[in-house]
């Protein structure tokens, strides 16, 4: 087993964040599907091959299987899945930027919950 290289001590704290993150296989493949989520939520239109189909109705094409029209095929709408996800790639990375700075109780129970019912938790039916 290799080990990794020592880095020197009078390195600033950042610069040693860096490294550490540039060595790391996972924070790599991480960073790349974000860049790729982004990169396909800002060219949606350009990338989804049926932009328009997105929130129609097809009852004629309804859940077809993959073939060369349909890269992913049809869901229960009969829209291409693959528009689906390229303009869904729009909607997920909205709620992030608040979802850290949300207090758990707050997220979870954004309609007017009052500090009775939050105290007792969720109600399962």
């Amino acid at each position: 087993m290799e080990r990794a290289p020592v880095m020197p001590a009078k390195m600033p704290g950042w610069r040693r964040g860096v490294g550490r993150f540039a060595r790391d296989r996972a924070a790599a493949l991480g960073v790349a599907l974000l860049v790729v989520l982004v990169v396909a939520a800002i060219f949606a239109p350009i990338l989804a091959p049926y932009p328009g189909d997105v929130a129609d109705f097809h009852t004629a094409n309804r859940l077809h299987a993959p073939d060369a029209a349909n890269w992913l095929g049809t869901d229960r709408m009969g829209s291409d899945l693959l528009s689906r996800i390229v303009f869904g790639a729009r909607i997920t990375p909205s709620p992030s930027p608040s979802s850290p700075s949300d207090p758990p109780s707050w997220s979870a129970c954004r309609s007017g919950c009052s500090p009775a019912t939050m105290a007792a938790g969720p109600a399962i039916s």
